[in-house]
């Protein structure tokens, strides 16, 4: 929690092999020679995790010529892609594939440590599950709301995230409306064309939180927004 140690290198945490007794025996099941030659050491080690789960590979902001593989939970599965995405970074600027999920410039100033730790234990939990579209996940929300957000709270929307920004998913026709979680489309199809439908021919509110922001500063940061008045003031 107080972050790593600069000296760190493989130090491991203290052995609990009472955590571990029903891995060993389903391990010893499958392999009986296990129970023979007899197992000489349990790695109880720290693993990395990222709000999201996934690792961040690329160029590291605000730095001249330097990128990063950080984040792996599993870094002899993952290595190998990891490195050969990196290698078309760093020698031709981008690669064959989109690598935007591993952007290390994914998060911005509401990954805090509190966050991270709520969401490192909710990936560790379902680790070994599929994500389904829609599948909304509770740990460490809402991180980012607008005054809009408890305005569409009480008309029943169901909030996505987007950069922890809470964002309209869609808006539940009855508050008990649960879709099921499918790879396919689900109840909420229609929902989505209905509310599409309504804005299009309509009226609606619409919530646009999740888009990037861009900070002017300075003297003439006013007359930014009015080029005439900045092109009489300074001339060419």
């Amino acid at each position: 929690m107080d972050g790593v140690d600069p000296n760190f290198v493989n130090a491991l945490c203290p052995d609990d092999l009472d955590r571990v007794t029903d891995m060993h025996e389903g391990a010893f099941a499958r392999m009986p020679a296990l129970m023979e030659v007899g197992v000489h050491t349990v790695v109880n080690g720290p693993i990395t995790y990222t709000i999201d789960g996934a690792s961040l590979v690329g160029r590291i902001p605000g730095q001249r010529n330097a990128f990063c593989i950080i984040g792996l939970c599993a870094g002899l599965g993952d290595g190998g892609g990891h490195g050969w995405l990196l290698a078309q970074q760093i020698v031709q600027g981008e690669t064959c594939n989109d690598t935007g999920c591993l952007e290390p410039r994914s998060f911005t100033g509401h990954a805090n440590v509190e966050l991270t730790v709520l969401k490192a234990i909710e990936d560790y939990q379902n680790e070994f599950r599929f994500h389904f579209p829609r599948e909304h996940r509770s740990a460490g929300r809402p991180a980012k709301t607008t005054l809009l957000s408890p305005v569409l709270a009480a008309e029943g929307t169901e909030f996505t995230v987007v950069n922890g920004w809470e964002r309209v998913d869609y808006i539940k026709p009855t508050p008990d409306f649960s879709p099921t979680l499918s790879f396919d489309f689900d109840e909420t199809f229609d929902l989505v064309a209905a509310e599409v439908a309504n804005v299009q021919n309509g009226v609606g509110p619409a919530e646009v939180n999740g888009f990037n922001r861009i900070e002017i500063t300075g003297a003439y940061r006013h007359a930014f927004f009015e080029p005439d008045v900045l092109r009489h003031r300074h001339p060419a």
